[in-house]
């Protein structure tokens, strides 16, 4: 196939083809390739040319994505499956974005687990479920939440959970056995081990909280 025409069109280029074909390719991928009006293109040349342009299209997808928050390489995996984006090529993307230091699991995990902690005060059990939803290794995983189990952030998160809690369930007439168990399942539920919401509870002086 000959080139009978390179034209701009809006931020890409169409290189027209005399089969009547056309393409839109980033202007990189003329430069790189060294595209001229009138050179001969075979087609294992084009499909080169095509995956290029298709791997900075993947790129350029992740990059927004990644602009808007951080994300785990996994959770960009799937978001660029469904543009239809390849397999291969989302691969190969998405490795060298992680060399470029686009991605990090690692520094991903810290951060979403500083939020978690900080922000929505969650428990460990939840945490690591959040994190393996997202695909993160769960050797990453148990590195950096044993950083954290034993800070006092953990039992004070739950114990402003406990307090705030029982505020609001003593002004609904309820039972003070019942009250102790929505506690319970309400700190479970938050993601907080048996063994601390056990401990939070004696804190409380929940064992006070008793029908006479």
């Amino acid at each position: 196939m000959k080139i009978l025409d390179i034209k701009k069109k809006g931020n890409l280029y169409t290189i027209i083809f005399d089969s009547n074909d056309s393409y839109n390719v980033h202007l990189e991928i003329i430069i790189k390739n060294n595209l001229k009006i009138q050179d001969d293109v075979d087609n294992k040349f084009l499909k080169k040319i095509l995956e290029e342009n298709d791997l900075i299209n993947t790129k350029n997808s992740a990059l927004f994505y990644l602009a808007r928050r951080q994300h785990s390489r996994s959770e960009l995996f799937l978001k660029l499956m469904k543009k239809k984006y390849s397999k291969v090529i989302i691969e190969r993307a998405l490795n060298d974005l992680e060399n470029s230091g686009f991605i990090n699991d690692r520094e991903f995990t810290k951060s979403y687990i500083q939020e978690l902690v900080n922000k929505k005060r969650e428990g460990i059990n939840k945490i690591r479920n959040r994190l393996f939803s997202k695909g993160i290794n769960k050797e990453i995983i148990d590195e950096e939440l044993k950083n954290i189990i034993q800070t006092e952030n953990i039992l004070d998160n739950a114990l402003i959970l406990a307090k705030k809690k029982i505020n609001i369930l003593s002004k609904n007439n309820l039972s003070k056995e019942k009250i102790r168990q929505k506690l319970f399942s309400y700190l479970v539920a938050k993601g907080y081990n048996y063994e601390l919401v056990s401990e939070i509870i004696k804190i409380c002086k929940l064992e006070e909280y008793r029908d006479d």
